[in-house]
């Protein structure tokens, strides 16, 4: 019977000293399963990151080409007003000269009355 309770003893011990690494293997992979949930969130938060850099960027690409192509209308829209003004300076000009011409014209026929 002392045979059969030390059997006994022996297998609970062991069953305790299994017991134990079963509990510090549980509470490895408990610690190892919250550092990956934390790693988890911060590459998923960094992503999050990256998505909205990446959204804002090009939406201020978009931006940036609207107001390229804005530029380039208001660019010929004054290239078109500054020929159009050219051309009235160039047309004020010719009268000016005319109006010399006949100013000159009335004074030498005034110098010879």
């Amino acid at each position: 019977m002392t045979t059969l309770l030390d059997e006994r003893r022996e297998a609970l011990a062991r069953e305790r000293l299994a017991e134990h690494h079963c509990q510090e293997a549980l509470e490895a992979t408990q610690a190892a399963l919250a550092l990956a949930n934390q790693e988890r969130t911060s590459v998923l938060v960094e992503r999050g990151f990256v998505v909205g850099e990446r959204d804002a960027l090009k939406a201020a690409l978009e931006t940036l080409e609207h107001d390229y192509e804005n530029a380039v209308g208001d660019l010929a829209d004054a290239r078109t007003q500054l020929g159009t003004l050219r051309e009235r300076y160039d047309g004020l000009q010719r009268l000016l000269a005319f109006a010399r011409m006949r100013w000159w014209a009335r004074f030498i026929r005034e110098l010879r009355d």
